[in-house]
């Protein structure tokens, strides 16, 4: 009894393994959480696979169904967004971490492949306002999109902003805060405002 009594005055002294605790009881419940949402959004035409582990004020948005699909053993973060307007798709492949506050807004394509990381408050956009006609204000003369391409085992830090037409190559490494307006070869790493390689992985 007195080990017993020991073992449990240690854990208390010890926060880690109360923390540890703690975060295995939020995981079983979010998992269960999540299983619900999932449900609720296969039925209304998303393909987000069940083992997909969701955080909490999740957005989802998309205007034709199953433009938006996420595959298996995913994550994304709390206050995450995913939205395909108009005729936009967006294909999340298997484990893919999408942290918290991050963004992937598609009118086109947007495609994130499997073992991706997107590191929080990053923000993914396949489209632009047009401005050419001087006369007519930007809020009415539409978008243009083109397509986004994270290719596998990417790391892209937090507070990136990645825009169109870009094809960020298999593991690469995006420097947080960098903005990526031209696409990056396979296995670079990338900093800066635009960003640039600066080495290269192998």
């Amino acid at each position: 009894m007195g080990n017993k009594n020991q073992l449990i005055r240690n854990a208390f002294k010890n926060k880690g393994i109360l923390e540890t605790f703690y975060s295995s009881c939020d995981l079983v419940f979010n998992k269960g959480v999540s299983i619900i949402k999932i449900t609720f959004l296969r039925l209304r035409g998303y393909r987000v696979d069940y083992s997909v582990v969701l955080g909490g004020d999740n957005t989802f948005f998309q205007t034709n169904k199953h433009a938006i699909s996420i595959g298996k053993n995913s994550r994304l973060g709390k206050h995450t967004r995913v939205s395909a307007g108009f005729s936009g798709k967006i294909d999340i492949d298997k484990n893919v971490l999408l942290d918290d506050s991050s963004y992937v807004m598609s009118q086109g394509k947007i495609s994130i492949g499997e073992n991706t990381i997107i590191a929080a408050f990053c923000y993914i956009v396949d489209f632009n306002h047009n401005y050419n006609d001087l006369k007519t204000p930007i809020v009415q003369q539409g978008y243009t999109f083109s397509p986004i391409t994270i290719e596998e085992n990417v790391w892209v830090g937090t507070h990136v902003v990645i825009l169109p037409g870009v094809v960020i190559g298999k593991g690469s490494v995006i420097g947080a805060g960098s903005v990526v307006t031209k696409s990056i070869k396979p296995y670079s790493i990338a900093v800066g405002n635009p960003a640039r390689v600066i080495k290269q992985r192998v």
